[in-house]
């Protein structure tokens, strides 16, 4: 398995994926039944593959993610091969509801940035995958494109 299995709930919200998955794959709703009642191991099999299915469909789709803690933000543009960042550090804590842009305007030698690129490990899907189980948020990119047209 690639990424996790799906909660219950998620599957519940995907039915409609899911009965299309099983159809693509030969399996009607009787066979499906028995599957269920009868082997447990292909079961779980089908649902980690419907599961990185999913994720992989949503995670091809993913151009931005980012992170913020106290001390700053991570600003990740996620191309097809290399793996763009931008990090701004702050000497002083923020506020979680401060903008960033606006804190960096109005007081720029509190932060220091950096930019970074480096290749995926160990795949674009993986690496992007890992990064939001860790908390980093999917975005638009408009703060990343806020930040790389200021090159300083």
């Amino acid at each position: 398995m690639k990424y996790r299995r799906l909660t219950k709930e998620e599957l519940e919200g995907l039915s409609d994926e899911f009965i299309s998955f099983l159809i693509i794959n030969g399996i009607d709703a009787t066979l499906w039944q028995n599957i269920k009642k009868a082997d447990e191991a292909r079961f779980l099999k089908l649902i980690d593959l419907f599961s990185d299915f999913i994720f992989d469909g949503i995670i091809r789709k993913v151009r931005f993610v980012e992170y913020q803690d106290a001390f700053g933000v991570k600003l990740f543009k996620c191309d097809e091969d290399i793996i763009h960042l931008i990090s701004l550090d702050s000497d002083k804590p923020l506020e979680s509801d401060n903008n960033i842009t606006q804190v960096v305007e109005q007081s720029p030698e509190h932060f220091s940035v950096s930019r970074v690129l480096k290749n995926y490990f160990p795949d674009r899907e993986t690496e992007i995958f890992r990064m939001i189980s860790s908390g980093g948020l999917v975005s638009e990119g408009k703060m990343y494109q806020f930040f790389e047209n200021d090159k300083d």
